[in-house]
């Protein structure tokens, strides 16, 4: 990995993006066998798979570049730009469309999908003791509509879990 040989070797600091981004999924995500001709999975083994992956990702880059990942951006444009692009029922304007195609993580994980990635990418943080920050990265947010809903989905991740205390567990710690 070229890019983070160089940081590491130079003492930067590097942003990774992204963990969770809907048109860079490729379909085969999805379905059986990874294979596009196969069935969709269900819920349950979409999230397995989704936890796994931002698991082995994160897990690996701090162990084999401790210090130079030093925030992530856990899901990228998550929100629509328009009414056309999210339920208008939906404060937060989670995108189930864009461009005339679906959102396969709100089509087959759910409309939770972005609070269980950071819950996912906060539980192992956390394990990982490392200082990681984790982002939340969209476009257009000089937009009254979209800020909104950005304000809203924000406040959605950080009140979707709880501590042992009972508090809300601070899950998103920006965007950009």
């Amino acid at each position: 990995v070229p890019l983070l040989d160089w940081a590491q070797a130079t003492c930067n600091k590097v942003h990774g993006h992204t963990l969770v981004w809907r048109s860079q999924a490729p379909q085969a995500s999805f379905r059986e066998d990874y294979a596009t001709h196969k069935p969709l999975v269900s819920r349950e083994v979409m999230l397995a798979r989704m936890e796994s992956y931002i698991q082995q990702v994160l897990t690996w880059t701090a162990e084999n570049y401790p210090g130079v990942i030093v925030s992530w951006d856990v899901v990228n444009e998550a929100v629509g730009d328009g009414a056309d692009q999210y339920k208008v029922n939906d404060l937060r304007h989670v995108r189930t469309m864009r461009n005339g195609q679906a959102n396969p993580f709100y089509e087959y994980v759910g409309e939770d999908y972005v609070e269980l990635s950071f819950l996912y990418a906060r539980d192992v943080v956390e394990a990982l003791g490392a200082d990681i920050k984790l982002f939340y990265n969209d476009y257009n947010a000089i937009y009254d509509g979209k800020r909104s809903g950005i304000k809203q989905l924000l406040r959605s991740i950080n009140s979707y879990a709880k501590d042992e205390n009972g508090e809300n567990r601070i899950l998103v710690d920006g965007m950009g």
